[in-house]
């Protein structure tokens, strides 16, 4: 399951949930994202691509060892923080990546008793982000006959839908891993920005998938590959303009000569401004504060 962050340095504790440890204790969701402020990256699975690369860089993380490498949203580039979180928490993008809003709850494959039985989960929790309590007014994790409680219930679906998507997502990356050009080239290369390589991150070439051939084409389509490989190509267009927000955020001048600058032309918007002005917005409509959870939708979820 595709429920921790590849960017282990931002990884919280997480804890296994049990009715030995959590019987009577009881959880509320986070009021703001002061918590993802630091977070590097978070990861993305195939429901959530197009609203995520209509927002953010969609990169690959490497996996460790011989692990695929894993779709990812890039929250920050060189800045120690994150220009997608406001001084105050609240969140600036149009869209919240899943796995940030059922913080802080996550969740990893747990041991099989039966290998012919269906997949089993272990949900885990941040004990950490202070958001775990005794305080009557907050959700009970379990109710008094053992049972999950409604609230969990809805968490404990919420990672079924994302275990489906992260099924396909993992499909996806396995195509596009072995699909190999016609002189033998992979399609993936370490990501740059400007003159510097991203450490732990990869991009696909595009000249390297515009030179596949037809069969390699149909088998990445018949994985469900190409939307994952469309929505990055777009969304790397998002990098540019994360790094510009990141040093106006810092009061640092731009590069000179840059192409977007002679696009642009000698005008720099307030970014930071623009980025407030960009979630009020959105917090009067409500698309943020209410974004719909993971659901099922042919063969995705």
């Amino acid at each position: 399951m595709q429920g921790h962050c590849p960017d282990s340095a931002q990884t919280p504790a997480l804890i296994a949930l049990s009715r030995e440890r959590h019987a009577t204790r009881r959880w509320r969701k986070p009021a703001e994202y002061g918590f993802a402020r630091a977070r590097r990256l978070v990861p993305l699975v195939l429901a959530e691509i197009d609203l995520a690369a209509a927002a953010m860089p969609l990169v690959f993380a490497q996996g460790a060892d011989n692990d695929l490498p894993q779709p990812v949203a890039v929250l920050r580039l060189t800045a120690e923080t994150s220009a997608y979180v406001s001084d105050d928490g609240r969140w600036l993008a149009p869209y919240i990546p899943a796995l940030l809003r059922v913080y802080p709850f996550s969740a990893r494959p747990a041991p099989q008793d039966d290998a012919t039985g269906p997949p089993r989960m272990e949900l885990l929790i941040d004990e950490g982000s202070g958001l775990i309590s005794d305080d009557a007014n907050d959700a009970r994790f379990f109710d008094p006959y053992g049972a999950p409680s409604k609230a969990l219930d809805a968490v404990i679906g919420f990672f079924r839908h994302y275990e489906t998507s992260a099924t396909a997502t993992r499909t996806a990356m396995q195509a596009l891993t072995q699909a190999r050009t016609p002189d033998g080239a992979s399609l993936f290369t370490p990501l740059r920005h400007g003159d510097t390589v991203q450490q732990g991150l990869l991009a696909l070439d595009r000249a390297a998938f515009d030179a596949l051939g037809d069969d390699s084409f149909l088998h990445l389509r018949a994985a469900g590959a190409i939307p994952l490989a469309m929505a990055h190509f777009i969304s790397r267009t998002q990098l540019d303009w994360l790094g510009r927000a990141e040093r106006a955020l810092a009061q640092q001048p731009d590069p000179p000569n840059t192409a977007q600058d002679s696009a642009a032309g000698s005008a720099k918007p307030d970014i930071a401004d623009f980025l407030s002005a960009l979630a009020i917005a959105q917090q009067n409509d409500g698309q943020v504060q209410h974004a719909a959870p993971i659901t099922t939708t042919k063969g995705t979820t």
